[in-house]
């Protein structure tokens, strides 16, 4: 294998793995609703796949930290194969409830560990080329995997747990070819920049990481774009429906979105090249930030399809951009816990954004979400922005 086959497989995983997630899950409350859950059941089933794991983070981090390369994502991937084919064999709603858990904190494991071992693979002034790549690709398996999931559910719910669970075992394998190869770090700079404290002395607790200075701005950066995703999926519809549209319009202009933010990952190196991360961080959050303010203001199918090409833009730099700024950050044996209270914070985002979302939608009616959410951004994008003199 020369030496970039290792990030191809990642990416093949990559892609493999998001397709499988995201093509599952919509077919879970399909089996649940089968399988004459109630409407809470299915809310607890569907709630199994990230509560759990979100305690168990940092400690994630940890383990990947201890196991590094492929190993962490083959036993999560064999873990994802596992918890699929159980509901198969055993169709009933505590298997769900074990076959969801076991998914959520093996997912949790696996984008951590991709992001790890992907830039112990690359030097430092690459990372943002080939994360960018990674996020393009990954992207790819989340559009394309509800579009599979759906299609083998036409013949049978349980069928799409049979394929899927095949599938991650197939990408188990190919991700054990990785174990093979040999870190390669002799590409890395000597200059990275590291904190002082010596990353040796294993004393770094979560605070330790989130007090080096630009980390809790990077990791603000991914949490202020979680807290927003979800207000599109989740309101939008609502509003644009109210508005006129039909459900096509509405799946298009979020399909946009999604495009979008995949083929502008493809150019995040070439932007490094020649603008500061948190200067380009900032430029997308205060895009993103004046996009939702505007969004109401004119009910347009042509205007919200403007409007959703600049918020795909802006969004999808954001997310891989601050991903990149932690790992950078990150002392050496750390990136692992790192990573993991950066994916901490984005499901705390994503915890609170509905609730008080919901809430103001109650009070207030629908369109003074988006202003809000908007302001959001734009105090968010000032306060990123000041991480240039922190880090870079």
């Amino acid at each position: 294998m020369n030496k970039r086959t290792p990030i191809y497989f990642i990416f093949l995983c990559g892609v493999l793995h998001q397709a499988i997630v995201q093509g599952i899950r919509p077919m879970v409350p399909l089996l649940a609703f089968d399988l004459n859950a109630s409407a809470i059941e299915i809310g607890l089933i569907a709630a199994s796949f990230s509560l759990i794991p979100l305690f168990l983070a940092f400690k994630a981090g940890k383990v990947i930290d201890k196991f590094k390369g492929s190993l962490p994502i083959s036993l999560g991937l064999l873990t994802i194969s596992f918890s699929l084919i159980i509901p198969f064999i055993w169709p009933y709603l505590s298997i769900l409830y074990i076959s969801q858990t076991l998914s959520g904190i093996a997912h949790l494991f696996i984008v951590i560990a991709f992001q790890n071992t992907l830039s112990q693979y690359v030097d430092i002034s690459k990372r943002d080329h080939y994360f960018g790549w990674f996020s393009f690709w990954v992207s790819g398996g989340q559009l394309i995997g509800p579009l599979i999931g759906g299609i083998i559910s036409e013949s049978s719910i349980y069928n799409t747990f049979l394929i899927f669970s095949v599938t991650s075992f197939v990408a188990t394998i190919l991700c054990l070819l990785l174990l093979k190869q040999q870190m390669n770090h002799e590409d890395q700079p000597q200059n990275e920049k590291k904190p002082t404290k010596k990353a040796e002395d294993n004393s770094y607790s979560a605070l330790d990481l989130i007090k080096i200075p630009g980390m809790f701005k990077s990791i603000s950066a991914s949490m202020f774009v979680q807290f927003s995703k979800d207000v599109i999926i989740t309101y939008f519809p609502l509003f644009a429906s109210s508005h006129g549209a039909s459900t096509t319009q509405i799946g298009a202009l979020i399909s946009l979105q999604g495009i979008t933010s995949m083929f502008i990952r493809m150019v995040q190196g070439f932007i490094l090249k020649h603008v500061n991360r948190f200067t380009v961080l900032f430029i997308s959050l205060l895009l993103s930030g004046i996009c939702y303010m505007t969004l109401p203001i004119n009910d347009s199918f042509i205007y919200w399809t403007i409007i959703f090409l600049f918020l795909g833009a802006g969004m999808g730099l954001a997310q891989p951009l601050s991903t990149v700024a932690v790992i950078n950050l990150s002392p050496d044996n750390f990136r692992g816990r790192a990573l993991s209270i950066r994916i901490t914070g984005n499901r705390i985002a994503q915890s609170i954004s509905p609730v008080s979302f919901g809430l103001v939608s109650q009070s207030l009616g629908l369109a003074p979400i988006f202003f809000i959410c908007g302001g959001i951004l734009l105090l968010g994008s000032f306060y990123v922005k000041s991480g240039v003199k922190d880090a870079e």
